[in-house]
């Protein structure tokens, strides 16, 4: 099942200048061989991503049963739920600091975590 997912969900992207410009060659290998340089993303395989995707899929059935439970509409529960989920990302303390250290704004985690408008 792995392969086949992989199959579906790899992304294969060569790395400019570098892609089979490095060879291997005799003593490593019987003839001169060009070494592949390729970044494969598989995104139901990248840490995290999966783990996300079945938690999604997972709380959208709790969801809609406990919306059936309650007498809500599943479709605006989980939509609300969903809107909710990412703006906590958005705000979330490891966000704000991966955010400042990419845009080389060291120091002011707290300062933006203050900040209100």
């Amino acid at each position: 099942m792995k392969s086949l997912l992989d199959g579906l969900a790899t992304v294969r992207i060569p790395v400019p200048g570098l892609h089979e410009l490095v060879a291997r060659v005799p003593l490593v290998v019987d003839r001169p061989t060009p070494e592949a340089a390729v970044y494969n993303f598989i995104w139901l395989s990248t840490p995290g991503t999966g783990v996300v995707a079945a938690a999604v899929v997972a709380g959208l059935v709790m969801q809609r049963i406990t919306a059936q439970q309650l007498g809500l509409d599943p479709t605006l529960m989980a939509a609300a739920n969903s809107s909710g989920g990412v703006m906590g990302k958005m705000i979330d303390a490891q966000s704000i600091v991966v955010a400042t250290a990419a845009t080389r704004w060291y120091g002011h985690e707290g300062e933006i975590l203050r900040n209100r408008p």
